[in-house]
């Protein structure tokens, strides 16, 4: 005798063959993959089904963990900008040992007028340049509006002023190392990250 499990929503077919002495016989065939098991009894039946309900509880979980590890991973980039921080990885050492290659800063827009001397600030290099800079404010000059910046590592201040239209904003912390992760997730091969 057949019996089908036809459920729309089946990943299985239970196909009992015999039903004698209450010893059901018969085959569970996975829609999915075509696989067949071949059972003697309802109790190994049930023992298969729960055994293939808890390896997809476990793949499940590991999805989770899986899922969790990504988070934790694009956390450090994500949950500042929400905060008001923009995340910038540092690509030279223009401003060892502050900020070595590879850490990843994190900028808050700031007033031109607040910037102080000492203060560490990113800034693109022309107007109109997707190129950045971050380098020590040595002077901050009101009158014609522009920084005196060098980089801690740097034997000379720059040779330019900033103006303070291109000020990004202050340095306000940095993680080691984290800046690779972070080029990489933004590059063309990675995540993309707006930024």
């Amino acid at each position: 005798m057949d019996e089908k499990n036809n459920c729309e929503k089946a990943t299985f077919i239970v196909d009992i063959k015999n039903r004698e002495n209450h010893s059901w016989q018969g085959t569970l065939t996975w829609v999915d993959t075509n696989k067949e098991i071949c059972f003697r009894s309802a109790l190994e039946l049930i023992k298969i089904i729960d055994s293939t309900m808890k390896m997809i509880n476990i793949l499940n979980r590991t999805a989770y963990v899986l899922l969790g590890i990504l988070l934790l991973m694009i956390a450090p980039f994500l949950i500042p900008k929400v905060i008001g921080f923009i995340p910038y990885a540092v690509l030279t050492d223009s401003m060892e040992p502050a900020y070595s290659v590879g850490s990843l800063i994190y900028v808050k827009e700031s007033a031109p007028e607040t910037i102080q001397v000492g203060d560490v600030i990113t800034f693109r290099l022309d107007v109109k340049s997707g190129q950045l800079a971050t380098h020590r404010v040595v002077a901050n000059n009101t009158k014609d509006k522009e920084f005196i910046t060098k980089g801690d590592h740097n034997d000379y201040q720059d040779a330019a002023g900033v103006a303070y239209e291109r000020l990004i904003g202050r340095v306000a912390g940095s993680v080691p190392v984290l800046g690779y992760l972070y080029s990489f997730l933004v590059s063309s091969t990675g995540i993309a990250l707006e930024t």
